[in-house]
């Protein structure tokens, strides 16, 4: 089946917010909400077990978040009360998840609505899943990790790999941009990193899919791509959410590194419910001879 085909039966897979409906209520382990505050960063950042250098890392980026003005290009945020979300919602799992059987229910049949498992066994070299601040699924085949691929939830790389995150982790896409960069970085939390080692192509795409399953949540997911020099990947960003009574905010962030001679295609597919304001923060820096192809999609709010 030709890369259009494959990415045709995940657009059609994702592509109506009627599969998801309203949102169904879902047990919680922990729930952060309140004002933005370093005591929220300091119990957000003990919960991902972080090292001091993420936790410091945040620190700064809530002391921007303060200080920087409203961006007067905005539009929508005015519906949000930022004191009112909640800003980091930890599912609460009853087991290890080695596969999609292990999620609880609610979970599961959000992502099998969307057909994402179905998805992943036909068309994906490794998939991420994320649902509401957590990556819930994390599964890479074994074929691409004896090519010494990557693929690991945000936080899980954070503390593996420290020092080719902190080379790469807001290099790209700095804190300091504007406002709700800040806040991002001040309240990250999901995500996936993605790297390619030198000469590696990857020959089905990989895949990052994004719910909210609440209302009244804030998600702040960063994907941060590197691909080393001559190396080839295919990403693909999914997004969806169901129907709210009351607004939630998506406040997500892409960074990717293309070095020397290698290509990254980028697609985004994002389908959020009409209660969902969308900020994106999104960038690549590409190095000589290498090439970013990035497409996206985005329908709802």
């Amino acid at each position: 089946m030709s890369e259009r085909s494959r990415l045709e039966e995940i657009l059609k897979a994702g592509s109506l917010e009627e599969i998801l409906g309203t949102a169904v209520p879902y047990p919680k382990e922990i729930e952060l909400k309140g004002r933005i505050s370093r005591s929220i960063i300091e119990e957000l950042s003990k919960i991902k077990n972080e090292p001091e250098w993420m936790f410091r890392h945040r620190l700064k980026a809530l002391e921007l978040f303060e200080k920087l003005p409203m961006p007067k290009w905005v539009v929508g945020v005015e519906e949000l009360d930022l004191e009112n979300l909640v800003l980091y919602t930890k599912p609460e799992l009853e087991k290890e998840v080695k596969d999609w059987d292990d999620l609880p229910e609610n979970i599961r049949k959000t992502f099998e609505r969307l057909n994402i498992p179905e998805i992943e066994k036909k068309f994906l070299s490794g998939l991420t899943a994320v649902f509401d601040s957590e990556s819930v699924y994390s599964q890479l085949k074994d074929e691409f990790e004896k090519k010494g691929i990557v693929m690991l939830p945000m936080e899980e790389a954070v503390r593996k790999y420290p020092d080719v995150v902190k080379r790469y982790f807001g290099k790209i896409f700095p804190a300091g941009e504007h406002k709700f960069s800040a806040l991002h970085h001040a309240l990250w939390s999901g995500g996936a990193f993605v790297y390619i080692p030198k000469g590696v192509r990857v020959p089905f795409p990989i895949e990052a899919f994004f719910v909210i399953g609440s209302a009244l949540e804030g998600q702040f997911e960063h994907t941060l791509v590197v691909a080393d020099e001559g190396s080839y990947v295919h990403f693909i960003e999914g997004c969806s959410a169901p129907m709210y009574k009351g607004f939630s905010f998506h406040d997500g962030m892409v960074e990717i590194y293309a070095h020397k001679n290698a290509t990254v295609k980028f697609t985004t597919i994002q389908n959020w419910s009409r209660n969902v304001i969308n900020f994106n923060n999104k960038r690549a820096i590409i190095e000589e001879n290498a090439y970013v192809e990035w497409i996206e999609g985005s329908i709802g709010s």
